[in-house]
């Protein structure tokens, strides 16, 4: 199940880049996948497709 999650996810970060882990656990359930969502995630941080925050500019 792990590469068929990984490939999954892939081809979900490469259709939506912009998009989040919850954006693909949703695709992913909506395709019919009962996946558990924490299996989902510790395979989305583990391919780094993590999503850098901007970090809001602290003004004096």
């Amino acid at each position: 199940m792990i590469p068929l999650c990984e490939n999954k996810l892939r081809d979900l970060a490469e259709k939506f880049p912009t998009k989040g882990f919850w954006d693909y656990q949703g695709r992913i359930r909506n395709e019919g996948l009962k996946w558990n969502h924490k299996r989902v995630k510790r395979v989305y941080n583990k391919l780094g497709l993590n999503i850098r925050r901007r970090k809001k500019e602290d003004y004096p």
